[in-house]
């Protein structure tokens, strides 16, 4: 009896043990999933192949395809480290894009994005070390990243309702973007350096940056809004943080009283 109390009992902590490797092989590859469609649902929207975008979804097709071919370790190792890279990459802009929930699509994606991430690097640990110890916490991590992401939503869906947009007035110079820059080049003068930006995008934030004049102003979808330049002659370049496709990139030449001609001015901010 009680060999066999003790056979039945070493069948029950087996069987707890793997249920708890599956629990967390399955948020590996929940996570893995989720990081893969999302990559490619923010490429797609925003209409732009982000190249570390796309090795980051290589990273994650790889991470899944060794995983069902039972090779768990290279799994983990594969995504964490791709994971890890993309953050570091990626942090910066990611905390930006969550910062502007008006955005709606971009910052849902985003954020599904950043807590897969998190799970993917969370998992890779036990199934590195192909843990066998029970535990209910791949359960409540999943549980916890729903939540946040019902919230976030809310949140987002919120703030996009009420965001606070502009009619330019007539004569105002608009620079317009919808994953396309038009125009791509414009002229102000310098005792009036004002322009409207206005993201037409259905779904995807568009960003006007110039650099040499420390102007960054990034909109939510179907939003305008006046935006002041200092009032220093040049000609500067300005661009779409967001996306850096050569089509959002455009030039701003600010003209000096009395110019006769854009050749007066030596090209500054490039």
């Amino acid at each position: 009896m009680t060999q066999t109390a003790t056979t039945q009992t070493s069948m029950t902590q087996t069987t707890a043990r793997t249920r708890a490797s599956t629990t967390w092989r399955q948020l590996f590859r929940i996570g893995c999933w989720t990081v893969l469609v999302t990559a490619g649902l923010l490429q797609a929207i925003g209409r732009f192949v982000g190249p570390s975008l796309v090795v980051l979804m290589l990273g994650m097709a790889a991470a899944l395809l060794l995983l069902a071919r039972q090779r768990p370790r290279a799994a983990a190792v594969t995504a964490a480290v791709i994971c890890v890279l993309d953050l570091v990459l990626h942090l910066g802009l990611l905390i930006g894009l969550l910062l502007e929930p008006e955005a709606f699509a971009a910052f849902i994606l985003n954020l599904a994005g950043l807590l897969a991430v998190v799970a993917v690097m969370v998992a890779a640990v036990p199934l590195w070390r192909r843990s066998q110890t029970a535990t209910l916490m791949p359960s409540g991590l999943l549980a916890g990243a729903v939540v946040v992401l019902v919230v976030g939503s809310a949140l987002s869906a919120t703030a996009y309702l009420t965001r606070v947009t502009i009619v330019p007035e007539a004569g105002e110079v608009v620079i317009t973007n919808d994953g396309q820059v038009r125009p791509d080049e414009v002229t102000l003068p310098v005792g009036d350096p004002t322009l409207v930006f206005h993201n037409d995008d259905p779904l995807f934030p568009r960003s006007f940056d110039i650099d040499a004049l420390d102007t960054h102003v990034t909109l939510p979808p179907n939003t305008a809004r006046r935006v002041t330049l200092p009032a220093r002659p040049g000609e500067y370049a300005f661009y779409d943080m967001v996306t850096f496709t050569d089509g959002t990139r455009g030039t701003l030449l600010i003209v000096p009283k009395g110019a006769d001609s854009q050749q007066s001015m030596e090209p500054q901010g490039r």
